[in-house]
């Protein structure tokens, strides 16, 4: 396993793994012993019928892309019923990304396209904010 960023680190604590099992594990070995947020912690009657995902597409070699796990611990943070992921293209199992993951970092919400490359963290936080509601 290739040496990680110290941005990468606070990837631990924002991913669900239970998702995908194996599709971060390579990232963050770590993870699993790690505390997440998801839909399974959340008391019952917080819990929406579908619970929003955020999905966030980084690579090792994107300059921006310790900013994309920052906003997205944040967006973890004020968002707790939001299922947040950071993605390390670079940690893919041979797979390829999504289709429409062109670029990194991209921002995915419930699988379509929000953002490609950072937004501002309060047009992202509104976004977070309509798909909860």
């Amino acid at each position: 396993m290739r040496h990680l960023p110290p941005w990468l680190s606070t990837v631990m604590v924002i991913t669900d793994l239970r998702c995908r099992p194996g599709y971060a594990v390579d990232v963050m070995p770590d993870a699993l012993a790690a505390p997440t947020r998801s839909a399974t912690t959340i008391p019952h009657h917080l819990q929406r019928e579908v619970a929003a995902r955020l999905e966030v597409y980084v690579s090792s070699e994107c300059p921006n892309c310790g900013e994309a796990a920052e906003l997205a611990e944040e967006a973890a943070a004020r968002y707790p019923t939001i299922v947040v992921r950071v993605i390390d293209l670079d940690q893919l199992d041979g797979g390829p990304p999504p289709d429409p993951v062109v670029a990194v970092p991209t921002y995915l919400l419930n699988g379509r396209v929000i953002s490609l490359g950072n937004p501002y963290p309060e047009d992202l936080f509104a976004r977070l904010h309509e798909a909860v509601e």
